[in-house]
């Protein structure tokens, strides 16, 4: 008897986003989700952009070119909101992190000319001041 053959799904799919000049990509299986950028609740809080109500939760949206190149995100077709359960300080807590030119998944083989990036890791300092 034949056994299945499994399937040959790549172990680590990203999405590829670009900040400013530069490529970036974030696995797949860091992310939520992705929403397009909508009307945003305004914030008072430092370093949030604004809130998105997502099913009746209150989610801080942080401006990540703002962030890594010190440059709000331009509003284009391409923008894209990338959800993502971060933590900081034992608290997990999910937050939308506004990227430009969202563009495309792709594998790792192809995807080499795209930097690794993890979201959280620069979102840390600001998910620290919110309450």
């Amino acid at each position: 008897m034949t056994q299945p053959t499994p399937s040959r799904t790549p172990k680590h799919r990203s999405l590829l986003f670009a900040l400013g000049e530069d490529f970036y990509r974030v696995e797949l299986l860091r992310l939520k989700g992705v929403v397009a950028w909508p009307d945003l609740q305004p914030s008072e809080e430092r370093g949030v952009l604004g809130w998105l109500n997502l099913r009746g939760e209150q989610v801080p949206v942080i401006d990540l070119n703002e962030l890594v190149h010190g440059k709000p995100t331009e509003r284009l077709l391409g923008s894209r909101i990338l959800l993502l359960d971060c933590t900081s300080r034992g608290k997990t807590r999910t937050v939308g992190a506004l990227a430009s030119k969202v563009f495309a998944m792709a594998s790792e083989e192809n995807s080499k000319f795209a930097e690794h990036f993890n979201p959280c890791d620069v979102l840390s300092s600001i998910l620290t001041g919110l309450a």
